[in-house]
C-alpha cells in the first residue's frame, strides 16, 4: 500500500493535530474572502488577512520553508505590493486562492493519514542503519522487543526514513563482511516486506521473532533538502515523526554520537552494545605509560 509522505516539516513548538486544525480554519477562511466583498479589492484585502492569520498562528508550527511555499507565495507578495484594483485582480485572486486551498487540503489529508496511522498503541521506533549490524541476530530473527526491553505483546511500527535505506545501500560495499552481509540481508527483508508499496508486516524469518512488528518506509517529501550529515537528516525525520504523531518515538541505535544527538532533541533513544563491547570491557584498563629513560 502507497503511503503518503509527510509534506511538511513542523517547526519546534509543531503539533500535528493543531497544524491540521489550524490549516482546515484558513482553508474555510480562504473559500469565504468574497462573501464579504463588494469589490475585488476588497477581496483582496480579505484574502491577505486571511494568509497574514495563518502566518501568525503557525509561524512556530511550520518549518520556515513550507511556511513559505504554502502560504507565503509570489502571488501573496504580489497581491499585497498592489493596491489598485485592475481588470484582471479578480482572475489572479481566485487563481490564488484556488491554489492555497489546494495545498492546503492535500497537506491536510496527508497530515491526517499520518497522525491516524501513527496514533495507535504502537510503539514507533526509528532505527539508524547501525541498529540492523549490531543486532544480536539479523533482521526478520532479531527480536526487536528484547532490545528495547519490551514486553511480547507489545506492539511496534519500524519506521525507515528514506535516508537509512539509502545508508544500507551504501554499507553493501562495506570492506567489513558483516557490515556489507548485514545490510544486503536487511534490504532484501525490508523489500519483501513491503512489496510494491510502503509498508507491510514484518514475518518471521527461519521461526524466528518478528509478530506484532510493522515496518514502513517514510520516502523524502518532494522538495525535501537534506541536511548534510545523515546522522543529523534521521534524528530531523524522526522529530518530525514525533511532532505528527503527537506521542513519544524511540531512536534505536549502536552509535554513541547518534544517540547523544537524539537525546538532545528530545527524543527517547535506546543505545544499543556494539558488537565489539566484550572487547572494549577487556581494554577498559588503561595500559600504564612507559617510562622515560
Amino acid at each position: 500500500m502507497h503511503l503518503p509522505a509527510i509534506p511538511i516539516s513542523l517547526g519546534p513548538e509543531g503539533d500535528g493535530r493543531q497544524v491540521v486544525e489550524a490549516l482546515e480554519n484558513l482553508e474555510r477562511s480562504l473559500a469565504n474572502i468574497w462573501s464579504a466583498s463588494s469589490t475585488s479589492n476588497d477581496a483582496r484585502n480579505a484574502y491577505v488577512a486571511c494568509i497574514d492569520q495563518g502566518v501568525r498562528v503557525l509561524r512556530w508550527q511550520l518549518g520556515r520553508r513550507d511556511l513559505e511555499e504554502l502560504l507565503l507565495t509570489r502571488r501573496y507578495w504580489a497581491l499585497t505590493a498592489d493596491q489598485a484594483p485592475t481588470p484582471s485582480l479578480s482572475d489572479v485572486l481566485n487563481t490564488e486562492a484556488e491554489d492555497r486551498r489546494y495545498e492546503l487540503r492535500r497537506v491536510i489529508n496527508a497530515l491526517s493519514a499520518s497522525i491516524a496511522r501513527w496514533s495507535g498503541a504502537e510503539l514507533l521506533v526509528v532505527p539508524d542503519s547501525s541498529a540492523f549490524y549490531a543486532a544480536p541476530l539479523r533482521l526478520g530473527e532479531w527480536d526487536i522487543r528484547a532490545s528495547l526491553s519490551l514486553g511480547s505483546d507489545q506492539r511496534v511500527r519500524l519506521l525507515l526514513p528514506m535516508v537509512v535505506v539509502d545508508e544500507l545501500d551504501r554499507l553493501k560495499e562495506n570492506p567489513q563482511p558483516h557490515k556489507r552481509w548485514r545490510a544486503g540481508q536487511a534490504l532484501r527483508v525490508i523489500t519483501g516486506t513491503v512489496g510494491d508499496g510502503l509498508w507491510g508486516q514484518m514475518a518471521r524469518q527461519n521461526k524466528g521473532a518478528p509478530q506484532g512488528v510493522t515496518l514502513e518506509v517514510l520516502v523524502d517529501p518532494a522538495g525535501h533538502h537534506r541536511l548534510p550529515i545523515a546522522d543529523d537528516e534521521i534524528v530531523e525525520r524522526a522529530s518530525a515523526i514525533a511532532a505528527v504523531a503527537g506521542k513519544p518515538l524511540t531512536l534505536l541505535t549502536s552509535d554513541t554520537g547518534q544517540a547523544m544527538r537524539g537525546r538532545h532533541a528530545g527524543l527517547g533513544v535506546v543505545l544499543m552494545p556494539s558488537r565489539h563491547a566484550a572487547e572494549f570491557a577487556v581494554q577498559s584498563v588503561e595500559p600504564p605509560t612507559p617510562k622515560r629513560s
